[in-house]
């Protein structure tokens, strides 16, 4: 069983070792069609950019949900780049202390402001964009590796 600090070290070790293309989509374990509460990370060119749900899909109206995704260091919104969803990046190179960091933004995201109860109730994807879409394994996040047919 994984608890929210094993969870964030696992995070935090698996975004220091992203190959460039890689994304990764840590979500709720539910339908697909179901899914809103989630947090992706996509590696580009200058680094890493990391979203989480906001807007109408999440119903964040909710003072409190949006205080806490603003005190933990989320960007607010940008459409239509961003479209509803919260933002932050890290370029390249970055030092271990950033990766812990933003490991620590998702974990106040995913368990303070959408309430999910533990790591045990998540699941992830990822892949690789520059080698065809081929799937990566993260085993340190210490959550169930569920690959989808479609990315997200």
């Amino acid at each position: 069983m994984t608890d929210w600090p094993e969870f964030a070290e696992g995070l935090t070790e698996t975004l220091a070792t992203l190959p460039a293309g890689a994304l990764v989509v840590v979500s709720e374990r539910v339908p697909r069609s179901e899914r809103i509460r989630f947090a992706q990370f996509c590696w580009y060119d200058k680094g890493i950019q990391a979203e989480i749900p906001g807007g109408r899909r999440l119903n964040m109206t909710d003072a409190d949900g949006v205080r806490i995704i603003t005190a933990a260091g989320w960007q607010e919104p940008r459409p239509p780049w961003d479209g509803e969803n919260w933002w932050t990046r890290l370029p390249w190179p970055a030092t271990t202390d950033s990766y812990r960091n933003l490991a620590s933004m998702v974990v106040t995201a995913l368990r303070d402001a959408y309430g999910i109860p533990g790591p045990d109730a998540l699941e992830y994807d990822a892949w690789d964009e520059n080698s065809g879409n081929s799937r990566l394994e993260f085993p340190l996040l210490g959550i169930t590796f569920h690959p989808n047919k479609q990315n997200f």
